[in-house]
């Protein structure tokens, strides 16, 4: 319970580029706990303030209101508007630094101070800091790497295709391929026949569909 209703100090707020004026943080919202992960900090004059637990945010997040009752002192800050993901802003009116205690640690902390009456926010960092979360490196693993061997062509298995009666049918010319690509695109479909890919045909067919060439990290694809 705050028992501290001094109001904040204020000073001049600088200009700052767009490019600093604006920071992400994952939701702003008024007062609604719910099933979010909320942790409870002690300020100066047992103030205690419970915050949301935000890994999404960017920074650590106070109402004015909030901030009066610990008697800190406004700072001017480089970040002029908080953006949610859902494109609200709301505009900073500074930044305070404080120390609190949590789970009996002391810390410096460092809030930006809005005029709207939201959620207090515990961002990314300071979450970490007061090891409220902690991050998790998760192990890559190969799916089926010892299934498929070369291009994974399932064999025995037979698919039903069904044409439509009144399809247009249509021949596309082929398309002009750089000189200098040439004779790495031959030994591509040379390949590609080889692997039973593709097929050579030397007869007319009544469709053609051309094919695109394509040079990623130095080898030529086919699609």
């Amino acid at each position: 319970m705050c028992r501290n209703k001094k109001t904040v100090e204020e000073t001049e707020v600088r200009e700052t580029s767009p490019e600093e004026s604006l920071v992400f943080v994952a939701e702003m919202k008024r007062d609604q706990h719910n099933q979010d992960w909320y942790e409870e900090l002690t300020f100066r004059n047992e103030c205690k303030i419970k915050f949301k637990l935000d890994s999404g945010a960017q920074c650590n997040v106070l109402s004015k209101k909030y901030a009066r009752n610990i008697n800190a002192k406004l700072h001017g800050s480089p970040i002029k508007k908080l953006v949610s993901f859902g494109r609200n802003t709301v505009p900073v009116l500074g930044e305070i630094e404080v120390k609190c205690k949590c789970a009996n640690q002391e810390h410096v902390l460092k809030f930006l101070v809005v005029k709207e009456d939201l959620t207090p926010i515990l961002g990314r960092s300071s979450c970490e800091k007061l090891n409220l979360v902690k991050r998790v490196e998760l192990a890559e693993y190969q799916v089926l790497s010892t299934i498929f061997q070369g291009i994974g062509c399932v064999k025995g298995f037979e698919y039903d295709i069904e044409l439509q009666e009144d399809a247009q049918l249509k021949i596309h010319p082929p398309r002009n391929i750089p000189y200098s690509m040439r004779e790495d695109v031959k030994k591509e479909l040379d390949q590609m026949v080889k692997m039973g890919i593709l097929c050579p045909v030397t007869e007319s067919t009544p469709a053609v569909n051309p094919m695109v060439v394509v040079r990623q990290k130095g080898k030529v694809s086919l699609h």
